[in-house]
């Protein structure tokens, strides 16, 4: 059984963690590289294109400005561990695509994100929509820069020596980043029918 939900996590950080000492010293150079942002400070009006077709769940190109900075911001992080940088991959992007389409056809819930994806490898964020007093919902409006540090402070919930994250979406996103093994990455981003949002990352060899 995964020891999270949806994404299971398979030991510590590879090539990174291998004793208290270190894992400690992981979270700490990942917790120091940017400071918390704040998420009405760095929310960005629009992203690119990406978020604007309601129910799609179309994988980010290479070329998009939101997959650049999901790239980059990724890539700031595995810096900090002295790990190799991330390059972009149009079939993991495809996958995340796939995943993101799957979860907003069982109704866009974190559950069904988890469902969807099955198994390791990935990083997501779910975001409901932004309530109005009048009027119909929308989208928060979100930067791959918040998502990617949202996902850099799941490092605070790593377990001692064992380096798992138990029920952490966040922790377990962080782990994907920060696998040395890891050496390429593809996103999806789309707004729900229900004007919540799915980040999804997919990372690989």
């Amino acid at each position: 059984m995964p020891n999270r939900s949806g994404f299971a996590v398979h030991g510590a950080v590879h090539g990174a963690v291998h004793g208290a000492g270190l894992l400690a010293g992981l979270v700490a150079a990942a917790l120091c590289l940017l400071a918390p942002v704040d998420a009405a400070a760095q929310s960005v009006a629009g992203t690119g294109g990406a978020l604007s077709r309601p129910g799609a769940g179309a994988g980010l190109e290479a070329g998009d400005s939101v997959a650049r900075d999901l790239l980059s911001q990724q890539n700031l992080i595995r810096a900090s561990l002295g790990l190799a940088a991330l390059k972009w991959s149009a079939e993991l992007s495809e996958k995340a695509g796939t995943i993101v389409e799957s979860a907003i056809e069982e109704g866009c819930t974190p559950t069904s994100v988890r469902d969807a994806d099955g198994g390791p490898g990935g990083a997501f964020l779910w975001a409901a929509a932004k309530p109005l007093y009048a009027g119909s919902p929308r989208p928060q409006s979100l930067s791959a820069r918040y998502v990617v540090d949202t996902w850099r402070q799941g490092a605070r919930e790593l377990r001692g020596r064992s380096g798992s994250c138990g029920y952490s979406d966040a922790c377990s996103a962080f782990l994907a980043i920060s696998d040395a093994a890891n050496r390429k990455v593809g996103c999806a981003v789309a707004i729900c029918p229900s004007q919540a949002q799915i980040w999804m990352c997919q990372l690989g060899e």
